[in-house]
């Protein structure tokens, strides 16, 4: 849950973005930012965005995917990424030699 939730300042779109960020967190390394899910210790891990990329299942994702998530992972939503923000980010626009159509099966 994002930290405004904590405050009861109701639903925002920011919220989202937070959510966004966790989600790309347990994508890229296989576990949560902010353990002890339910416990008093994650709630005051979320009020203080306390995370890190210590882990060494951090050791081959990239700077710019990092990146990303700390700026997903911002307590003050007015200065998290918003939705536009998040799309242009270098993470997400960055060109790869990734080709999407190989291997692929033409059908008609």
């Amino acid at each position: 849950m994002a930290p405004e939730i904590f405050g009861n300042s109701g639903y925002s779109k920011p919220i989202d973005l937070w959510s966004i960020g966790v989600i790309t967190y347990f994508i890229l390394c296989g576990f949560e930012p902010f353990g002890n899910e339910g416990t008093y210790e994650e709630i005051h891990d979320v009020l203080r965005a306390n995370y890190n990329f210590n882990e060494k299942s951090w050791k081959k994702v990239s700077d710019t995917a990092k990146d990303f998530i700390n700026k997903l992972l911002v307590i003050d939503p007015d200065s998290r990424l918003n939705a536009y923000q998040a799309l242009a980010h270098p993470w997400l626009t960055a060109s790869s030699n990734f080709n999407s159509r190989k291997g692929a099966i033409e059908t008609g």
